[in-house]
């Protein structure tokens, strides 16, 4: 296997089938790129961080996921699970229902030009987030980290991923009804930021969460800052009311929306049912209970994005 090989990882269940659907024509176009590569299937949730180990033992240093943003996820992790090294390069074709990590880079795009990034012409490098939660179990994230609301939404769409794109929105729509904001404690350096009952929190690198949602409108990628949101308790019509405004971003002007800027933060639950616990997720995928710790790590993630990319 050469060096200069990439490991092509890819989810064919992605955004409720869509890369399966998509296949022949994503096989054509490469075929016809003037790359060396190996094709990897995953077979189940948590496959890719299993299969990016094996070809990292096996020399591999490029890594492109096919998928959702949680394949892209679990591949930079599986990636990293033996070490940093800075051979790594990092590409992706986004065929999840969200994409949110790429819509930074590039808001659309065909097949041809995603995969346009195995050529390496457009390299980048980005700040990776960092989370470890009680028992010790840490874990890398691409995008961001959120707890509380989202969570529940992501437990939610789980039920309707096979409606495709708007999984999201059947489990928005039924996290609204059965969610209850849990007493949390968000801290930084020892200085309590919050504590009180949270609707949600969210520490990102990148701008765009949930769909397009703008919770973190000014973070920027590469800065060396995690961008912090969180959320009061909101009763259900407010949050109905607020909907257009995730979108645009200015809910950061709501009177229980904050904002802040740092290096690190714990969030804690301060909730002492089961069913109000305090949940966390990175990148769309579940990650479970707190306490967490959120950082970015020490090294920077390199990427190799589509030429039409910024």
């Amino acid at each position: 296997m050469s060096s200069n090989t990439w490991a092509i990882i890819i989810n064919p269940q992605s955004g409720a089938g869509k890369t399966k659907k998509k296949w022949q024509q994503i096989d054509a176009e490469l075929q016809g790129l003037e790359v060396d590569f190996n094709l990897h299937w995953t077979e189940s949730a948590g496959h890719a961080v299993e299969i990016s180990q094996q070809c990292r033992a096996k020399g591999y240093t490029k890594f492109f996921a096919i998928g959702g943003d949680g394949t892209i996820q679990e591949v930079v992790n599986g990636a990293f699970a033996q070490g940093y090294s800075d051979e790594f390069i990092f590409g992706a074709l986004p065929m999840g229902t969200g994409n949110d990590w790429m819509r930074q880079y590039i808001s659309k795009a065909s097949i041809a030009d995603y995969l346009s990034a195995l050529k390496e012409k457009n390299l980048f490098e980005q700040d990776l987030g960092i989370v470890q939660r009680e028992g010790g179990k840490s874990r890398y994230f691409i995008n961001f980290f959120g707890a509380g609301f989202d969570s529940q939404v992501i437990l939610e769409s789980v039920k309707y991923k096979r409606w495709g794109a708007v999984a999201y929105e059947m489990g928005l729509l039924s996290a609204l009804w059965n969610y209850k904001s849990p007493m949390g404690k968000i801290s930084e350096n020892n200085q309590i930021l919050y504590q009180g009952r949270l609707y949600m929190m969210i520490a990102s690198i990148g701008p765009y969460a949930g769909g397009g949602m703008q919770l973190c409108p000014a973070a920027i990628n590469n800065d060396g800052i995690l961008d912090l949101t969180y959320i009061e308790h909101l009763g259900k019509l407010n949050v109905i009311a607020n909907t257009r405004r995730l979108k645009t971003g200015s809910i950061i002007h709501h009177s229980k929306v904050h904002t802040h800027r740092g290096k690190s933060f714990i969030i804690e639950n301060r909730s002492t049912l089961e069913h109000t616990a305090l949940r966390g997720e990175i990148d769309g995928e579940y990650f479970g209970d707190g306490p967490f710790t959120v950082g970015l790590a020490p090294f920077k993630l390199r990427l190799s994005l589509p030429a039409n990319a910024s």
